[in-house]
């Protein structure tokens, strides 16, 4: 065999192990499929890290499950897994996890319970959640009605960048007809 063709029957070969190879980091790979929209190779790396109990894994996993994406669309499964990665301090889980029981979505709807995982979104930096929490204060959604602590929280908001949250606190009044 020549030397050329030994070279290319290498690349395959090298190529092919490539492909067939277990990544280091499935969640990455995972991750990165998802973003792809490689929905069923995002399936094939994520499902074994999420039932180890790996929080990124289930919460990415959880949204295949919620659209059928790549998966038949399984509601239940994808609630349970959003559940387990919000349990796991995953922060973008908590948030969604509260905006399900903000709207009662598969389960009843719980103001005290989207107040709970908002907080804990929001204490982690998720803005969405920031908004989500100080509306929630501004609006006793949950909880009392304290104007203090939602100012404070369209502030941090508005400290991460948010476009909505820097007039909000500087207002005589907070909202009051909108709900988030």
């Amino acid at each position: 065999m020549n030397r050329h063709r030994r070279s290319w029957l290498l690349a395959g070969v090298f190529l092919a192990t490539m492909a067939t190879a277990s990544p280091s980091d499935p969640v990455a790979a995972g991750a990165r499929a998802f973003e792809q929209q490689q929905w069923q190779t995002a399936y094939e790396y994520l499902v074994q890290p999420a039932g180890e109990g790996e929080p990124q894994a289930q919460y990415l996993l959880s949204r295949l499950f919620a659209d059928g994406r790549g998966v038949p669309a399984d509601p239940v499964t994808a609630l349970t897994l959003l559940t387990f990665a919000a349990r796991s301090e995953h922060p973008q889980a908590q948030y969604l996890l509260g905006n399900h029981y903000h709207r009662g979505e598969l389960m009843e709807r719980d103001p005290v319970l989207a107040h709970h995982w908002w907080q804990r979104a929001a204490e982690q930096g998720v803005v969405d959640a920031q908004l989500r929490l100080a509306a929630a204060y501004a609006l006793g959604l949950g909880t009392e009605r304290n104007r203090e602590p939602a100012i404070g929280w369209y502030r941090r908001a508005a400290a991460r960048g948010s476009a909505e949250a820097p007039a909000i606190p500087s207002r005589a009044e907070l909202p009051t007809a909108t709900r988030p």
